[in-house]
């Protein structure tokens, strides 16, 4: 099997298709699987293409990431906070929920419920192969006393709400500090930047940041801060089935 992983796309569906055809991604070939480690929306302005995508593909893996998280919980709520607006959940809606004669926000959080909620129910913790683990940002961990995190050899049997709060961890810090399992680990979240910037020094943002898949000892960065820069990494994996 051929994985395809790619990570925080947020709503730019032209550049992640055109990515995925450079990569060589074929939906038609039974040995390709597309991987998506969280936060296919939010930002950009190509929510419904992504998702009608995502949901025509017969062999992919979707994991949860922290937006898909606040996107699900906008949608419940029906009431937009500032975090909403900043984060580009707010545009999501409207996006997802646009249909003739709907003017108030609440109803285009049920029309946009309808459309997202069987791709969020699709959704996973984590995707493991052999010799991979894909998250969104970090698996589950152990806060101990004084705010230090340690290692939690239970991860993969750990609840929502401690999925949802390795959600939010700096991968790069976690991996660093040595909380890794005995696999790779392969995530999004935190720009491929930024290890760049704070362990060799180079440039976080701007025209000379690097912001290709970045490879660490026991894990692998994918996400290219695509809302901004345009690039969607796209990583390729081959494992027997």
């Amino acid at each position: 099997m051929k994985y395809f992983a790619i990570s925080d796309m947020h709503s730019c569906y032209s550049q992640t298709i055109k990515a995925l055809g450079r990569a060589g991604f074929d939906r038609n070939n039974p040995d390709h699987t597309l991987i998506v480690c969280g936060d296919a929306f939010d930002r950009g302005t190509q929510a419904p293409e992504m998702l009608d995508f995502l949901l025509s593909l017969e062999r992919k893996v979707l994991i949860k990431g922290n937006h898909d998280d606040i996107l699900m919980e906008l949608l419940e709520r029906k009431h937009p906070k500032m975090s909403d607006d900043r984060n580009g959940t707010t545009g999501t809606v409207y996006q997802l929920g646009y249909g003739e004669g709907i003017t108030k926000f609440s109803d285009f959080c049920d029309k946009a419920y309808g459309r997202f909620a069987p791709i969020y129910n699709m959704m996973v913790d984590f995707f493991e192969t052999e010799n991979y683990i894909f998250v969104h940002s970090w698996i589950p961990f152990i806060t101990e006393r004084y705010g230090f995190a340690a290692f939690d050899d239970n991860w993969r049997n750990a609840g929502a709400d401690l999925w949802k709060e390795a959600r939010w961890a700096n991968p790069f810090e976690m991996a660093e500090n040595g909380l890794r399992p005995d696999k790779t680990i392969v995530f999004g979240h935190w720009h491929t930047s930024w290890p760049r910037a704070y362990y060799k020094g180079m440039e976080e943002s701007g025209p000379d940041a690097d912001f290709s898949i970045y490879y660490g000892k026991g894990y692998i960065g994918l996400d290219a801060m695509t809302a901004s820069t345009g690039i969607v990494n796209v990583l390729i994996i081959e494992e027997d089935v």
